[in-house]
């Protein structure tokens, strides 16, 4: 097998898409794994620790399933990344376009499930303009394509970037699969608990 051949398996094949999904599903099994360690206590105290572990296992499933819909996002975003960039260059942008965007999704989450109000001076400011909505969906957008344009452009340009980047995702790969490992025993818990 010549090295093209190995580099379009990479990118095509089964290999290149599995990495892909396992970065890819890394920061949602994070933050699940991250809010039932929040909850545990409570719902321990408010029923019984049976119970805690049916939640965090029904919340183990859902980022599963969370997680295949973020990887089907992330192998179309892979391929608006030209192919003349190679296996490696197209697997870290295709794995940081979707930490990117998932970490905007997780940095809202966030807010909310903190209560952090909205500042009043800003809502009073925003009242004030003609179009509220459409300025906040502007700035938005703004902010948005400027964390997913300068990523790609510091990992097209740094080649040192993108190995040190393809190395974190080699080692969140591996912590990957590790979740995977407490997805299939979650499955398990919902399957044994709702016979």
């Amino acid at each position: 097998m010549t090295r093209s051949d190995e580099t379009l398996r990479q990118v095509h094949g089964a290999d290149g898409l599995w990495r892909l999904f396992l970065i890819s599903a890394f920061p949602t099994h994070l933050w699940t794994i991250f809010l039932f360690l929040i909850d545990v206590a409570w719902i321990t105290e408010r029923t019984k620790p049976g119970d805690a572990v049916g939640v965090g296992a029904y919340g183990l499933v859902a980022a599963f399933f969370d997680s295949l819909g973020i990887f089907l996002g992330g192998a179309l975003l892979g391929l608006l990344v030209s192919p003349k960039w190679g296996a490696h260059a197209r697997l870290t942008l295709a794995g940081s376009l979707v930490w990117v965007v998932t970490g905007w999704a997780l940095a809202l989450q966030v807010y909310g499930y903190f209560g952090a109000p909205f500042p009043s001076r800003l809502i009073g400011w925003l009242g004030g303009l003609s179009q509220p909505v459409l300025f906040l969906y502007g700035v938005e957008w703004i902010l948005v394509g400027v964390s997913v344009l300068l990523p790609v452009y510091f990992l097209l340009r740094s080649e040192r970037l993108r190995r040190w980047v393809a190395g974190f995702f080699e080692r969140v790969s591996l912590l990957m699969i590790f979740y995977l490992l407490l997805d299939a025993t979650g499955l398990i818990i919902v399957v044994l608990r709702n016979i």
